[in-house]
């Protein structure tokens, strides 16, 4: 009985030890790996994205360049507009070319594209809104600032142009006629009709200047005036400079009396010295011939 009651629990033992046996199971995954030199296609592949990634870094950095640009050139344009306001009223010449409307526009527009600088004026803005702002403040500005050089330059221009034309008229009239004589009464007369000219169109335009509006565009340019004076300067710098023509005919006339008698003079010597028998080529001629000549 002993013995069977160890082999049953033997057998117990055995059974529950195959009971509680598990086997686990998980799947693998198989990858290939290529050993040694990477495939030139992927080398090509990494290239080509590293590429891309620098392109776009550089139009970044770009579009960062000319977004700064374009804002330091609007900031900059609002600066000395504004200044030359600030200026020219000062001395007063403001409001000689500009009525308070027009001015205050200017300052106004000045004010709300600073502010916008300030408050709106992020990374997100486009090139194209801070040329477009910058293009219409100037444009504001432009008539004004024109009206204001041109009143500031024109009376030295037209009144150095006046003092040149008389200088040439008194040549012209006084002073070539006396020194100068062999100047053509026919180009004394081109000259003078060419000053009268251009004199009567300074006081026409100098006349019609001052009976206009100074805030609107004016009459004539300080740029018109040279283009007039400068041929009639530089025609008479050609009559001053021009010499007196050399006698060449009294000077031909002495210069060639002078070679005949040399001429002569050493023929007749040469004659004495030959033998009276014998000619220039060796042949003997009659005495009687050298009593001629």
């Amino acid at each position: 009985p002993s013995n069977t009651t160890t082999h049953t629990a033997s057998n117990k033992t055995s059974s529950s030890l195959e009971h509680k046996a598990k086997v686990h199971k998980q799947s693998l995954r198989i990858e290939t790996v290529r050993l040694g030199v990477r495939s030139w296609a992927a080398i090509l592949a990494d290239a080509a994205a590293a590429k891309r990634r620098l392109e776009a870094l550089t139009v970044a950095e770009q579009q960062r360049q000319d977004r700064q640009k374009a804002r330091n050139e609007l900031e900059t344009a609002v600066y000395s507009i504004r200044s030359a306001v600030e200026d020219a009223e000062e001395e007063g010449s403001m409001s000689l070319v500009s009525t308070t409307e027009q001015r205050t526009e200017i300052t106004d527009q000045c004010s709300a594209i600073s502010h916008w600088l300030e408050d709106e004026a992020d990374e997100d803005v486009d090139v194209d809104v801070f040329e477009e702002k910058r293009r219409s403040l100037t444009d504001s500005w432009a008539a004004i600032s024109r009206r204001l050089d041109e009143s500031r330059k024109r009376p030295s221009v037209v009144a150095a142009a006046r003092k040149a034309l008389s200088a040439a008229r008194v040549n012209a009239t006084g002073v070539w006629p006396k020194t100068k004589p062999w100047l053509s009464v026919e180009e004394l007369e081109d000259l003078l009709e060419k000053i009268e000219e251009t004199e009567a169109w300074l006081d026409e335009v100098e006349h019609k200047q001052a009976k206009a509006d100074p805030t609107e565009e004016p009459i004539f340019l300080v740029a018109d005036v040279t283009p007039r004076v400068k041929p009639i300067a530089a025609l008479a710098a050609r009559l001053h400079a021009k010499k007196e023509p050399a006698r060449m005919n009294e000077v031909n006339v002495t210069v060639n009396a002078t070679s005949i008698d040399d001429n002569v003079s050493s023929a007749r010597l040469n004659e004495q010295q030959r033998p009276n028998n014998e000619s220039t080529d060796g042949r003997h001629n009659d005495p009687s011939a050298w009593d001629e000549l």
